[in-house]
């Protein structure tokens, strides 16, 4: 096992031997060979997948990434060694420090062995792997293995209230830290089990697991960086499937996505937020400031396109410009030369750029006739984009028509290339 990379420097003394770390991985494919050219990425149906590494440069198909699945952060045993397969993973985060995220390179025999692995993840036997893992909390204390249900809620409270008292100092990092390691006893999987045995548990359950989500989602916005603000996106939304009435966590999610640029996505979050908390003022002062950012966007977008399209969708004004007037005909030159070609240099080129200057200035009366944009084509009412279509289909059958008409016809005199 070898650690090839630091992606992101860490803080904090490493994990000690048996303590629970909380991180997220994703391991990519590499051949028998490391040395060797790594094998083409693939994506679940078997087809070429143009950046399966995140824009991070590095070919192999990607087998697992625990951010993509949109699940908890995983809790790895640090240094454990009774384990069938992925021991390099248990392993590596040793050499870790908390906040730390860095590449590692694993053989075989500390990865899936000779056989690999024919289920979920699907990897081939004998062949080395590559993890891009990112340590994001370590605990030393007891985990939740063997805990009672109502243990395991008391654990995730204590360590709750331990994160709030960072939050309250300023401290977000150290806040998220302890939040996460209070995800670590209110696991997905704990959800899914008391599910099943009745509401009232799985209320208890949720009632402590939501608002760490939230807590955490808070302090992402407070770090505001790009992926901090992924971060808040990502919690509330598992706030969200639980409960989606939340107003907190669409006011949160709606300020991430602000922040962000979406700010539809935003104007979506916030106006839901509102009526579920009409009374809040932060949420109606962010709301009003993502509505005053969407109108912002659009005007820059339509003064990018001014004087050429305008107005929403395909529904385009036309606004007639001077040069308009000045519109060359479009038609070839022929024997006749000048104007006259049309009427009087005769033969196909002279026949077929009549054609084509009696399409140009048909599309162009249909384009001022009706600024309002509406006109009727066979009939129908429709659009200024249908009806300079219905032009442009009508005008090229006229011209392929003149075209086989004369094809036959020999050339008459100034029509050969000689006169050009």
């Amino acid at each position: 096992m070898t650690k090839v990379a630091v992606l992101k420097s860490g803080d904090g003394p490493r994990p000690p031997d048996r303590a629970r770390c909380f991180v997220h991985f994703a391991g990519r494919l590499l051949g028998a060979d490391p040395s060797a050219p790594a094998p083409p990425a693939e994506d679940a149906d078997g087809g070429d997948d143009e950046d399966p590494t995140g824009g991070m440069g590095r070919v192999g198909r990607v087998f697992m990434d625990t951010r993509a699945e949109g699940s908890d952060p995983k809790t790895i045993v640090a240094g454990k060694r009774d384990v069938e397969r992925e021991k390099g993973l248990f392993l590596a985060v040793q050499h870790m420090r908390p906040g730390e995220c860095a590449t590692f390179r694993v053989s075989p025999e500390y990865a899936y062995g000779s056989e690999g692995s024919f289920s979920f993840p699907h990897v081939p036997g004998g062949r080395w792997v590559e993890y891009d893992i990112e340590l994001l909390a370590v605990d030393e204390d007891e985990g939740p293995e063997g805990m009672l249900f109502e243990e395991r809620l008391a654990a995730a409270a204590e360590r709750r209230a331990a994160g709030n008292e960072r939050f309250q100092a300023g401290d977000y990092a150290g806040a998220v830290d302890l939040y996460t390691r209070a995800l670590g006893f209110v696991t997905e999987d704990l959800v899914v089990e008391v599910q099943q045995l009745s509401d009232r548990h799985l209320d208890q359950a949720l009632d402590v697991k939501c608002p760490v989500h939230l807590n955490i989602a808070a302090c992402c916005l407070k770090l505001d960086s790009r992926d901090a603000l992924h971060e808040a996106v990502r919690h509330c939304s598992e706030v969200l499937k639980y409960r989606g009435d939340s107003p907190k966590a669409l006011f949160r999610r709606g300020t991430a996505r602000l922040r962000l640029g979406q700010s539809q996505a935003a104007i979506e979050d916030l106006s839901r937020a509102q009526g579920l908390a009409p009374g809040d003022r932060a949420i109606g002062s962010e709301l009003a400031r993502a509505r005053r950012e969407a109108r912002e966007t659009e005007r820059a977008g339509a003064g990018m396109f001014k004087g050429k399209f305008a107005g929403k969708g395909l529904g385009f004004e036309y606004s007639r410009r001077p040069e308009d007037d000045e519109l060359k005909p479009l038609y070839g030159a022929g024997a006749g030369g000048g104007d006259g070609g049309r009427d009087s240099g005769g033969g196909a080129a002279g026949t077929s750029g009549g054609g084509i200057e009696e399409l140009a200035r048909d599309i162009r009366e249909r384009a001022v006739r009706d600024k309002a944009g509406k006109q009727a084509v066979g009939g129908v009412e429709v659009g200024w984009v249908g009806a300079l279509w219905q032009s442009v289909a009508a005008g090229a059958a006229s011209v392929a028509k003149l075209f086989s008409s004369s094809a036959g016809a020999p050339p008459r005199e100034g029509a050969g290339a000689g006169d050009r």
